[in-house]
């Protein structure tokens, strides 16, 4: 792997909730796979690079905001927030308050064009309509 995939910064977008990272030599999730074959010539090579927001990381990130809301809630979790990269206190409430309602916005592809405008839509990428993108803001936009 190159020394760009060891690398990985991420932020946060404090208009969205959503948080970016990544680049196009790691692999950011779980679900992402390094390639490992010489003959193929992908050893190193991310075989799904997905830098940007990977849907699946931002519902997660929305659960464990609710869960640890809750927890601090009930007394169990000691902190009620963050402190963003401004200073800024970010209660988790308002975080996840912020994804659910960025999220459909950013993250779907309507069916039909005329409603690309509605979306954050690059309509030059679409391949496919009434599915959820895999990923936002990705180097190699697809």
């Amino acid at each position: 792997m190159s020394y760009e995939g060891f690398n990985i910064d991420l932020a946060l977008d404090e208009v969205t909730g959503f948080i970016f990272g990544g680049n196009s030599s790691n692999c950011l999730t779980w679900m992402d796979k390094m390639g490992s074959s010489k003959k193929a010539e992908n050893a190193g090579v991310p075989g799904s690079s997905r830098d940007g927001a990977p849907i699946e990381m931002t519902a997660l990130l929305k659960y464990c905001l609710d869960l640890v809301r809750r927890l601090y809630e009930k007394g169990v979790y000691p902190y009620k927030s963050v402190k963003t990269k401004n200073g800024a206190d970010l209660h988790f409430k308002e975080w996840s308050h912020r994804i659910q309602t960025q999220f459909e916005h950013h993250y779907w592809v309507p069916v039909e064009p005329e409603q690309f405008k509605d979306y954050a839509v690059n309509q030059y990428a679409v391949r496919r309509r009434g599915i959820y993108k895999d990923t936002l803001r990705s180097q190699k936009e697809a």
